[in-house]
């Protein structure tokens, strides 16, 4: 009798222990807020996709007898005040240019050669700004303001870099393009004959060749 009693004893306090432990309060855990992501810091933001420019859609708007920059009898100089605008504007055609997958002296050169570094030069023939660009390619190269010298710089990339594909990376002939247009650079490009202006990417591959040695101190 007694081992009942004691047997009986002993469950009713587990049973006791047991319902004192189902109503203990239990921990919860408070969930961690996410944080948000930074912007501008993912490496996987999609690109805004390059304009698409029809092979007709810049007229051939310079004449091959323009030489109003370069006068091919005259040595290729560089004053004080070309030097500063050169180190003034070459960060801004290093950028473009590396983004462009181009030689940032090229394009150095063909703003030494078209307007002296001079963001607010203008020719006899129209050509306007920095890489002296017509007002119609320019725009048509997604430059709608031609004085702002980031902005002729990408257009001047752009249309460089369209030319360099027509003439199958052929830099003379795509340099002589961008100074007169590609009609006549390509009838000499099919006929395997050289550029009527050739004196012109001459003088620019001179430029891009002092800049490598000297920088924009030109000499």
């Amino acid at each position: 009798m007694g081992d009942g009693v004691g047997a009986r004893t002993a469950l009713l306090a587990g049973i006791a222990l047991w319902l004192a432990a189902c109503s203990a309060p239990v921990a919860t855990l408070e969930p961690t807020p996410l944080q948000p992501e930074p912007i501008g810091l993912t490496d996987n933001t999609p690109e805004e996709p390059p304009p698409v420019i029809d092979d007709e859609a810049v007229p051939d708007e310079r004449d091959d007898t323009d030489e109003f920059h370069y006068a091919p009898g005259k040595p290729l100089t560089i004053d004080a005040k070309m030097q500063a605008r050169c180190r003034q504007y070459q960060p801004v055609v290093r950028a473009v240019a590396e983004r462009a997958g181009l030689e940032p002296t090229l394009m150095l050169a063909l703003a030494w050669v078209e307007s002296g570094f001079n963001s607010q030069a203008i020719s006899p023939a129209g050509a306007q700004g920095l890489m002296q660009l017509m007002p119609r390619t320019s725009a048509a190269f997604g430059c709608d303001e031609p004085w702002e010298p980031r902005c002729s710089v990408v257009a001047a990339a752009t249309y460089y870099k369209r030319l360099l594909k027509q003439f199958k990376g052929n830099e003379v002939y795509a340099l002589c393009a961008y100074h007169a247009g590609s009609a006549q650079p390509m009838r000499n490009f099919r006929a395997g004959k050289l550029p009527t202006n050739l004196y012109y990417a001459e003088r620019v591959l001179e430029a891009k060749a002092r800049l490598d040695r000297h920088g924009c101190d030109g000499r």
